[in-house]
Formats: structure tokens, sequence, C-alpha cells
């Protein structure tokens, strides 16, 4: 892989970021949607060809999820056609597609968490698109994938830096005596980097192709998430003890921000049962972890 060419895509975004950052020292060509428009076919074909990678990371993404229930054909554009581009792209030079979908593939009705083979069953316009991503992949005849579902990340952003819930709750938190926060959906936060991390061994450790989980260790809710958040920010006197307050609310109250619009899987809890098996499951970190590390490099 030392000397293979690399291309990320979504360079901009918390993931493309941290992908840059682990992979740092190879031959990386990082393109946003200012370097290349996915949903535009011909555009791929020809970029990718002359670019001849031996790896596509592709981490760009539609992913405003209250968004996505009124502009279906922008998500669906971008979460699904585009991945008929990349595979064909893909397929023509023989190189290795690594894509990444979510939790919200699913329903969230499951307690137990969901495997990687479990049938998808997504209750908003978001999950759906990614959804069909996948199926779009697994019918393209590419044979050379990974697809990686996550959920719930936090990261760095060269595109928008506060885009991600640990920075909106800081954020909220130098204007706001009282923050309320959902307190029954339940899942797993994970740091970009660590998944970035996942993604290199996953490549590098030639698993076999096919669809792979990864979150960092934990269940927690949003609630829990923000409280833990505010514990750690306290602890490095970032913020003083006591403000702001973080109250919990039901899925169904919530209003601030703004009313979310589409519906959310109540437990979506990914479980890794693949990387287990091949000896990776034992250096990942717990979200809580993982988040003392974010917050110490927050700049």
């Amino acid at each position: 892989m030392n000397n293979k060419k690399i291309l990320i895509l979504g360079s901009k975004g918390m993931l493309g970021t941290d992908l840059q950052r682990v992979f740092e020292g190879y031959d990386v060509t990082a393109w946003d949607k200012d370097s290349l428009d996915i949903t535009d076919r011909v555009q791929v074909l020809k970029f990718i060809k002359k670019l001849n990678p031996y790896v596509v990371i592709n981490a760009a993404a539609y992913t405003d999820v209250d968004k996505a229930e009124s502009e279906v054909m922008k998500a669906d554009d971008m979460n699904s056609i585009a991945l008929l581009n990349l595979s064909e792209a893909c397929k023509q030079i023989d190189a290795t597609l690594v894509h990444y979908s979510t939790d919200y593939v699913f329903n969230g009705r499951k307690i137990t968490g969901y495997k990687e083979n479990d049938l998808f069953s997504p209750i908003n316009q978001y999950g759906r698109t990614k959804a069909n991503g996948e199926i779009t992949i697994h019918h393209s005849g590419i044979g050379k994938y990974y697809i990686i579902r996550s959920s719930w990340l936090f990261g760095p952003s060269l595109d928008n830096y506060h885009k991600n819930f640990v920075n909106t709750i800081l954020r909220l938190a130098l204007n706001r005596p009282k923050i309320k926060v959902v307190c029954d959906q339940f899942g797993s936060p994970t740091y970009t980097l660590d998944l970035a991390k996942r993604t290199k061994d996953i490549l590098f450790g030639y698993l076999p192709f096919g669809t792979y989980h990864f979150t960092n260790k934990g269940t927690t809710t949003w609630y829990k998430f923000a409280k833990e958040i505010m514990k750690v920010v306290i602890k490095k006197h970032i913020l003083r003890p006591g403000y702001p307050k973080i109250v919990p609310c039901l899925t169904k109250d919530y209003i601030f921000p703004e009313k979310t619009i589409a519906p959310r899987p109540r437990y979506s809890i990914l479980r890794d049962t693949k990387t287990f098996k091949a000896g990776l499951s034992s250096n990942v970190r717990s979200w809580k972890d993982a988040l003392d590390d974010y917050i110490n490099n927050i700049k």
C-alpha cells in the first residue's frame, strides 16, 4: 500500500479531515466537492480513470437528516446515485472502493443492536438513501469494496468546524444557562480519527471484502453524551462548574435549536461481529476516552 495511490473523497468533512491525517505520508489525493462532483457520471469516470488510484475512499455524503425529508432527490443523488458512478469507475480500473454508511439504515427497534447482515429497515429518508447506496454497491458488480457503518460521528472539519454534536454543545454552553438534550435515543459515539484508523486497519489487514461495523466502545444517550462533554470541559477548566445545566427531554418534546422533522431510531447500536474475529477489536477505545482526546486537541 505504501506506493499505491489513495483517493479520498469528501476530504474537507470530519472523516475526510481525519483520513488525511491517518494516511499522511502515503500517496494521497484529497478531493472535495469543489474538485469532483461525484453525482456527475461523466466527470467521475474521467477524473478517476485519469488518476488511476488503487483505493477510492468515499467520505462524501448528504448528512442533513431533517432536510433529507424534503430534499429527497438531492440526498439520493449524493448517497445513492453517486455510488453507482464510483462503483463503475472503480470497476473499470480494478480499484477498491471504501464507502461509509450509517446506523440509520435500521429502524432502531432492536434493543440488542444490529449485526452487519441484519436487514435494512430505515424510518427516515436519510436512512433510505444510505441504504439505497449500499444496495447500489452490492448490485454494481464491483466485487472489491468495503462498506463501513458507523454512528454519532464527532471530529474536526476543514469545511465546517462547528458541525458536530460536541462542538454544538460547547457553542451553546457559552450562551445558554440551560440546554435540553434528548434522553431516549441510544447509540455509540464515534471519533472520526478512530474510524479513519479502523479504515486503515481493514485495508492494510486485507480483510475480506464486505460490510463492517465500527464505533467507539460503549452505549449512551445524547443526554448522557452531553453531560460527559460538560464533565470533560469543566475538568479541563474550559467552563466553570454548574454552567450550563444539561436537562433531559424526550424526543417528542425536543424543540431546540429547532424541532426535528425526521423520525430517529431509538436504539441505533451497531454490533461489530467481524473485525472482532479478525483480532482488531482489542484496540478500540471507549467513546469517553475518545471524547477526552478530541477535546484535548480542539484548537
